[in-house]
């Protein structure tokens, strides 16, 4: 893929934005260091400051799954927010996560991954493969694509909202269905000053950098699991102290 220092800018950008989606909790740090980038270069390149060099860039498409082959450009993806909505559902990031390190997966195994009918599975795939979010081979293999696309803040806001209230019905299915030996419920109530949330943010998607890159890597890893975190204040927990917020 030879792309020139803006399409490469472009590129990178729509692909952070994808990623966010299947993972709304990645941070911009987190996604530099999968391209082997500091965070500040990324901010850099993000906000037109620094353009690399062709063989930087080569090296971070590599990384991304990208060859070096020249290739067309593929199309723009404007995702309507319906389309937000549909990809907010767990099962579809689920899928992608799933194929990632599973890529030649039958339907079977697909379906028992995710929990859905043959039927359910079919319309899935066909959703994303019409979003250029997945691809299969002529060997019946799958690959996740880093596809291009664009869409308003707005209607990202609410795919992750919508997201968020489904982990909270997941997890309560999962509390009264699953035994001790197959999830972890625990949780902590502490002081803090507000003005420390950021740092603590920081730890929090740390943490879920580390666990990723340590337990996804090794040969077994085949079940999709969701790790979830809530932080919020208790005092004036009133209806009318809380902002309605995206």
């Amino acid at each position: 893929m030879n792309l020139n220092a803006d399409e490469f800018k472009e590129l990178i950008g729509r692909e952070l934005e994808l990623r966010r989606i299947r993972k709304p909790d990645l941070s911009l740090r987190g996604f530099a260091n999968r391209l082997g980038l500091s965070s500040s270069a990324l901010s850099e390149l993000l906000s037109g400051k620094r353009k690399f060099s062709e063989k930087k860039r080569l090296e971070v498409l590599q990384k991304l799954g990208y060859d070096q082959r020249p290739e067309p450009k593929a199309p723009s993806v404007a995702f309507s927010e319906a389309e937000f909505k549909v990809l907010s559902h767990w099962r579809y990031y689920a899928l992608l996560s799933f194929l990632e390190g599973n890529p030649r997966a039958s339907q079977n195994e697909m379906v028992q991954a995710i929990d859905c009918k043959p039927l359910e599975l079919k319309e899935i795939i066909r959703t994303l493969v019409q979003l250029n979010l997945l691809k299969k081979s002529q060997q019946g293999s799958y690959q996740v694509l880093p596809a291009q696309w664009k869409s308003s803040d707005g209607v990202v806001s609410q795919a992750v909202r919508s997201s968020h209230l489904e982990s909270l019905q997941l997890a309560e299915k999962a509390l009264l269905h699953q035994g001790l030996d197959e999830r972890d419920f625990t949780s902590l109530t502490f002081r803090m000053d507000p003005a420390d949330l950021p740092r603590i943010q920081k730890r929090i998607r740390e943490f879920y950098r580390n666990l990723e890159s340590e337990f996804e890597a090794r040969p077994r890893a085949k079940v999709v699991y969701r790790i979830q975190t809530h932080l919020f204040k208790l005092t004036d927990l009133k209806p009318e102290n809380l902002k309605n917020q995206e």
